[in-house]
């Protein structure tokens, strides 16, 4: 083999190394560039807001206790105080809050240079206010990212209704009887909690809520009249009055049979008539309760 030929082999291979080594290079490139957008992306991560803790000393119900996430919380102020949102977020520092105006305060702006950022938004509440809907809550982190909630005050100062669908009107029943009803709440009310059930001096919780049912053991007593009551209370604490109520007569006495059943002749009954008819009269029967037949 001649000398140009040594040297176009040299070439090509010298090429071809060059080659090989700048596709390495490339897909070296390319993986570092990979990783080092996931770093990138993820360190702008929006700032997370942990939690939102909802205290007050008015009655209050958070639908999404402690979450960090749009929510509605309902209030009573039926006498005036504070509604209390304490905030813990994370992410880059410099970490930032702007709490939109609600009730009589303006909006605010909170930040911290460490992360978490616990802060509380504190309102005051007086007699007069009443809902507020959609006031926005920004966390802002220091790449710049955000993150928005939404939350919606809604006042409740109504109390729900208990109805009591069984036992009717004026049933007689002996020492075991199922009490049941229906309850809900006012439209746009903070929802019916429980119901309670009085069949003598004390207030016992029912089984559910909107659909509700009650098994109560009876005095022993006969022919007594009895007031079975039932009473519906809602998230704030607030409970229906006047409460429902239903009478019902204890009857624990079976009723003697008849002792003399005459047809409207005279005739004692066993004597043959010549009619298709035969009316029949008895004396009136007592049971223990009272009651004739």
């Amino acid at each position: 083999m001649g000398t140009y030929h040594r040297r176009c082999i040299g070439v090509a291979a010298s090429i071809a190394g060059a080659m090989f080594t700048l596709t390495i290079l490339l897909v070296t490139l390319a993986g570092i560039r990979t990783k080092a957008q996931f770093i990138r992306s993820h360190s702008s991560d929006d700032p997370d807001i942990e939690a939102i803790t909802v205290t007050s000393n008015l009655p209050v119900s958070d639908t999404r206790p402690y979450a960090g996430v749009s929510k509605a919380v309902y209030f009573n102020n039926a006498i005036s105080g504070f509604i209390t949102l304490t905030f813990k977020i994370s992410g880059v520092p410099t970490l930032t809050l702007i709490a939109g105006a609600a009730f009589k305060d303006p909006k605010r702006i909170y930040t911290s240079t460490s992360s978490p950022l616990i802060t509380d938004v504190v309102y005051e509440v007086n007699l007069t206010h009443g809902s507020q809907s959609g006031i926005v809550y920004t966390a802002t982190d220091g790449n710049g990212s955000l993150t928005t909630v939404l939350i919606t005050y809604t006042r409740d100062v109504t109390a729900p209704t208990a109805c009591i669908v069984t036992p009717p009107p004026g049933y007689f029943t002996d020492t075991e009887l199922t009490i049941a009803g229906t309850a809900q709440d006012n439209d746009g009310g903070a929802g019916v909690k429980r119901v309670s059930v009085m069949t003598d001096t004390t207030w016992e919780m029912a089984q559910g809520a909107a659909n509700w049912i009650y098994t109560a053991t009876l005095p022993i007593a006969d022919g007594v009249l009895l007031t079975i009551s039932a009473r519906a209370e809602d998230y704030l604490g607030i409970s229906q009055y006047p409460v429902a109520t239903r009478s019902i007569t204890l009857d624990n006495v079976r009723p003697s049979n008849p002792t003399l059943i005459t047809t409207t002749n005279g005739l004692r009954c066993g004597i043959w008539i010549a009619t298709d008819t035969v009316p029949v009269t008895w004396n009136l029967v007592t049971d223990g309760s009272g009651l004739t037949y």
